[in-house]
């Protein structure tokens, strides 16, 4: 399960938090947080920390670096726990 899907459903079972709800509490705009949850842009390591918090959960614990096999790029890749 990706990020964008973790997000989403730990937003969810926290009090059926909306979009926009989060989106206030950590100080980014709905479109910003939507785009997150649907892999469309990558937090920042200071948007991940916000989303943590606000949803009481540890940001390293749900993601994951991956290096790809040419060595000229690398990318993040976000996984939630097994």
């Amino acid at each position: 399960m990706a990020i964008l899907n973790r997000i989403r459903q730990l937003r969810v079972e926290s009090d059926d938090m909306s979009q926009a709800q989060l989106a206030r509490q950590i100080d980014v705009s709905r479109q910003t947080l939507n785009a997150v949850e649907r892999g469309q842009r990558m937090p920042s390591l200071e948007i991940a920390h916000r989303i943590a918090d606000a949803l009481d959960c540890n940001p390293v614990s749900y993601t994951h670096l991956t290096l790809p096999t040419n060595t000229n790029a690398c990318s993040y890749r976000w996984w939630a726990d097994p």
